[in-house]
């Protein structure tokens, strides 16, 4: 899929958040973002479908001479066009001339549904039949062929079905993960009054003498207790300011916390090397990671070069669902011979267009919504987390080996206020004697945003790990220092308050030795926005099947299309 760079990005940046109730905000809102998907047409893929048969049609063969196509002959020498084609009495009768060249791009389709073309050269590819003998032809001249010597037609025709979803899909994906993500959801807020942002639980700040910034979301997704989990965050810029270190715990709105534990890790390891914590505490080590060779959502479209660094240009699967019910990427690593272990790193976050997804399904329970939070917080983890999964909302990994995929394991949601840099182990033992490695990466349409993915190969180095000291836990209202909280109680933050953290950083490493740090942090959270109404037993009683939130998120993102284009006289998806 191609990438729109610097004209979209640029104009997503000045949107302006249109206040509610303002028709002039509201107007220049949708104008620009009108002029966006405009500008933006260029990156839509079209698609032709070849409507091969082997049967012979006489009829529908004089059909179409009559509609003035363009023949292209296929037999033994090298393709050459019929003109001045005729059918008579089972006989076609014409002159063999070299094609044109504008008809020579488009002679071998990769497959009989789903092949690109520029939609420039609409005119040129859906006038072309091709026809395919076994027989021996004069390149040029006048000819006489049996009708019946011919095994196959090709009959070009646009897959309206797939350009359609494509265009749907290269929107979503590029105008809603650009930097103007948030004023376009405000943008969109403000034409249709969708509902308040998601909140994003729980946020971490990093407060110093430059002031406060966000750090990132420890164990976002986790709303029952059942899911309560420890998180390992990545903490920048510690290397070279020893002392103490402040941060700040909040939820966002109606947001209640459950703090179980937080700390610092320090982990001491050689220079040249980086380091990250998996899920389950692991710290692994990486010094080289290598990009994909090739990142494909389609048969055709390689997603590799955006996805070879960090540079907020996204891919937030929006391809067809594949087989599971999901969207995916398939990414081909060529690996160093017989090693048998490899780590995947990616960068990514959740996307706005999840968090707005997710309040909308819960807004189906309605004023049960409370209660529904009591009964899953005594409810089996285990069963819990499986509903995740059945509904593909984390980052699912799998690698392919022979002929078949076989699961590894799964990201948890990193929450879509930042981006997280994560990483896996991966056992690479049955496909040690492979030059490339294929790793697929599946879930929910458009509910992650994917920045970046490499595959290290360096061998495990010597790490030493150390906790913080004399850690500070206090928890504040409204300005209001309360006294300071034990960790060995389970801490509860509400709305108006956040949570005080301090820790006495540990001494700093060695020559040629670096430092790494994280916060690690295990807990829960609540969200206690009630929803009015009734629930909506038929709407939920869907999710109880594989694969509801993805076929969910694509009918939204459906609906919103069509009320921007009733807004606007534009479809989401504009056409050239």
């Amino acid at each position: 899929m191609k990438t729109c760079r610097p004209l979209t990005v640029l104009l997503f940046s000045f949107i302006p958040p249109a206040r509610s109730g303002s028709m002039p905000g509201k107007k220049l809102t949708l104008f620009l973002l009108m002029i966006c998907v405009i500008s933006m047409s260029s990156c839509f893929l079209h698609y032709y479908k070849t409507n091969t048969e082997q049967k012979k049609d006489a009829a529908k063969f004089q059909e179409l001479i009559s509609g003035r196509k363009y023949f292209i002959l296929h037999s033994a020498a090298r393709p050459r066009a019929l003109k001045e084609v005729s059918l008579n009495n089972g006989i076609i009768e014409a002159e063999v001339t070299a094609l044109d060249a504008e008809h020579t791009k488009y002679l071998r389709p990769l497959n009989f549904e789903k092949n690109r073309f520029k939609k420039a050269e609409n005119d040129v590819v859906l006038r072309e039949v091709h026809m395919y003998t076994h027989d021996s032809i004069a390149t040029q001249g006048k000819v006489r062929v049996p009708f019946n010597s011919f095994y196959r037609m090709d009959v070009y025709e646009q897959n309206e079905q797939a350009t359609r979803h494509s265009q749907i899909a290269s929107t979503i994906g590029i105008v809603l993960t650009t930097a103007g993500v948030v004023a376009l959801a405000v943008g969109i807020n403000d034409v249709n009054n969708w509902g308040e942002s998601e909140g994003c639980s729980p946020q971490l700040y990093l407060v110093n003498d430059s002031g406060k910034s966000l750090t990132g979301i420890l164990y976002s997704g986790a709303i029952f207790a059942p899911l309560q989990r420890t998180d390992y965050l990545p903490l920048h810029g510690l290397e070279k300011h020893p002392g103490d270190v402040h941060l700040q715990l909040r939820g966002g709105r109606n947001e209640e916390l459950f703090v179980d534990n937080a700390n610092l890790l320090k982990v001491t390891h050689p220079g040249g090397y980086k380091v990250l914590v998996d899920k389950k505490g692991q710290v692994l080590s990486y010094k080289s990671p290598v990009a994909s060779h090739t990142a494909f959502i389609s048969t055709e479209e390689d997603m590799s070069s955006a996805l070879a660094k960090k540079d907020n240009l996204f891919y937030s699967f929006t391809n067809a669902a594949n087989k599971a019910g999901a969207s995916d990427v398939i990414l081909n690593f060529k690996k160093p011979a017989g090693v048998s272990t490899g780590k995947l790193i990616v960068a990514a976050k959740n996307s706005t267009w999840a968090g707005h997804l997710f309040r909308k399904f819960k807004s189906f329970y309605g004023e049960d919504y409370g209660r529904v939070v009591e009964r899953k917080d005594k409810a089996d983890p285990k069963k819990l987390l499986q509903c995740e999964i059945d509904q593909s909302l984390p980052l699912s990994v799998s690698i392919k080996v022979g002929d078949k995929w076989k699961a590894v394991d799964f990201f948890h949601t990193p929450g879509n206020e930042a981006l997280r840099v994560m990483i896996m182990e991966i056992d690479l033992a049955e496909v040690a004697d492979e030059e490339y490695v294929q790793v697929k990466l599946e879930t929910t349409y458009m509910f992650w945003d994917l920045d970046y993915a490499a595959v290290d190969f360096s061998t495990a180095i010597p790490i030493t790990t150390q906790y913080a000291s004399n850690k500070k836990l206090t928890r504040v209202n409204t300005g209001t220092q309360l006294p300071e909280v034990s960790q060995e109680e389970n801490i509860r933050v509400s709305e108006e308050e956040y949570l005080d953290i301090s820790f006495k950083i540990p001494a700093t490493a060695g020559d040629g030795q670096a430092s790494s740090y994280f916060v690690v942090g295990s807990g829960y959270y609540h969200d206690n926005t009630k929803y009015a109404g009734k629930a909506q037993l038929a709407k939920l009683a869907r999710f109880s099947r594989k694969g509801a939130f993805d076929k969910f998120s694509r009918e939204n993102f459906t609906e919103l299309s069509a009320m921007l284009k009733m807004k606007t006289g534009q479809t989401l998806a504009a056409k050239k």
